[in-house]
């Protein structure tokens, strides 16, 4: 969101019953920007049974604190309806599928010194999947749930001529349940170190050296390297 505040609002509609609208904010008002939209929308969809129906918003917040600090944050969120009739064959008129699905994060950008800065994101992530499946002997309700959190940090420091080079580390925490098949309930875990310097020795030529360490509480760690020449 940047410039001076405006609004926007437009409408589409299509075959198969295809009608969907959306609404739009944005700009910057002092220290801080916004953007901010809104779509939802309708289709009937080829298939008899098969009918959609959707919702989601989206919204960006940054503000500058001072000279050497600025902040933001971030809003998406999703929810659809879905009708699932199956193979043609089966064309079940019942089966219905509901999605909701939330994503946030809050970052910032620090300006240690002229070449030294970092950037920094918390995030978080809520999924809801329901799937509701009517038969002769009652309705099948599979659950499905995800969330996630987030936290990833790199700096990157430029006061060595000719080297860019960036290091920082990324933790992540999931957690998978399903009703369903499997009746899963589980969490997983990940940590991870890297460290990477970006080489301009002369004009037109470019290396990368990177190292990174995982470490996945399910599958183990694991040590990567990479190297590239432009």
């Amino acid at each position: 969101g940047e410039g001076e505040p405006s609004e926007q609002i437009g409408i589409e509609v299509g075959s198969f019953g295809t009608i969907q609208g959306a609404v739009g904010a944005k700009g910057t008002k002092g220290a801080t920007s916004y953007n901010f939209a809104t779509q939802g929308g309708h289709t009937d969809n080829d298939r008899e049974h098969n009918a959609f129906d959707s919702l989601n918003a989206t919204l960006r917040l940054d503000h500058v604190i001072s000279e050497r600090v600025s902040s933001g944050a971030t809003v998406r969120w999703f929810h659809g309806e879905y009708e699932s009739p199956g193979d043609r064959y089966t064309n079940d008129p019942d089966n219905l599928e509901n999605e909701d699905n939330l994503i946030a994060t809050v970052f910032a950008t620090i300006k240690h010194s002229d070449e030294w800065r970092s950037h920094v994101i918390l995030g978080g992530q809520d999924r809801r999947f329901v799937s509701e499946n009517p038969g002769p002997f009652g309705t099948a309700i599979t659950i499905v749930k995800n969330r996630r959190g987030v936290i990833d940090w790199q700096s990157t420091f430029t006061g060595i001529e000719r080297h860019r080079i960036t290091g920082g580390f990324t933790g992540e925490v999931n957690h998978t349940s399903n009703s369903g098949f499997g009746n899963i309930d589980k969490d997983q875990q990940l940590l991870a170190f890297f460290l990477q310097d970006e080489i301009n020795p002369i004009e037109n030529v470019y290396l990368t050296l990177g190292l990174r360490r995982d470490d996945f509480d399910t599958f183990g760690q694991a040590t990567t390297g990479r190297g590239t020449v432009a």
